[in-house]
């Protein structure tokens, strides 16, 4: 599946279904293609995920007056957008002031829907977002009191991916970063959003391994509880270069 295509300078969400054999699947939408235009800006999918009852729902971002923001599209299964849900099958709200993206959907047991991803304000630092939506796409304000939360780590943090566990818990994995150096950071809540304060300090694990740049961008629940987490070591490399290679004014 495609986050994203453009046509006339600006991005729109699409979904395509494919057979077993690799080939486009015609009963979906029709020729395997699903395109939505949700505010005629840039608009991308990160995160993609398929319900019990097999409709469909995407997350990413659309540029709402000229801000991103937090952005749900949910399909049936035949591709047609699923006008029960949201407003005529999509859901947009606004976290932050400056900037709001969704990196990863999941679906609890009940059918609640968990968008995960950071958001920030103009002039301030990037926080960890999460918000809980009702199966029809309304905010769960059982979550954190309004729905939504925000969790600030360091000067500039990120959610790249979430999971449930069989108790309820939501864990999200991602990344602080403190004066450009980042970490992995691993946060777990409880059922209705506030800190879990019995893992990890106070509810947050970061981790820095070899002094490198470390980033956490998958997570997975074995069957004995315990997480693994995957994502990648970045070493930052400085060129210095000779004087006379510098620029003079």
């Amino acid at each position: 599946m495609l986050p994203a295509s453009y046509s006339d300078h600006h991005g729109r969400f699409v979904v395509t279904r494919f057979n077993s054999d690799g080939t486009l699947d015609n009963s979906f939408s029709g020729d395997g293609i699903t395109t939505t235009d949700i505010y005629d800006d840039t608009e991308v999918i990160f995160s993609i995920t398929r319900q019990s009852d097999g409709k469909i729902l995407a997350g990413g971002y659309t540029f709402k007056d000229g801000i991103p923001e937090y952005a749900l599209v949910r399909y049936n299964e035949n591709g047609d957008i699923d006008e029960s849900f949201g407003d005529d099958g999509i859901v947009v709200i606004s976290i932050g002031t400056d900037f709001d993206l969704i990196t990863s959907v999941i679906i609890q047991p009940d059918n609640k829907i968990i968008a995960s991803g950071y958001s920030s304000d103009f002039d301030s630092d990037t926080d960890i977002s999460i918000a809980r939506f009702n199966p029809d796409g309304s905010l769960d304000y059982s979550f954190s009191g309004d729905g939504t939360l925000r969790t600030d780590i360091a000067e500039d943090d990120h959610s790249w991916q979430s999971l449930i566990q069989p108790d309820g818990k939501i864990i999200t994995a991602g990344q602080s970063k403190q004066d450009g150096f980042a970490k992995m950071a691993i946060v777990r809540y409880n059922p209705d959003g506030s800190m879990d304060t019995t893992f990890g300090l106070e509810g947050i694990i970061e981790l820095e391994i070899d002094t490198l740049q470390s980033i956490a961008s998958s997570t997975i629940l074995g069957p004995d509880g315990k997480l693994l987490v995957g994502g990648q070591l970045v070493l930052i490399q400085i060129m210095i270069l000779p004087c006379e290679n510098i620029d003079r004014y």
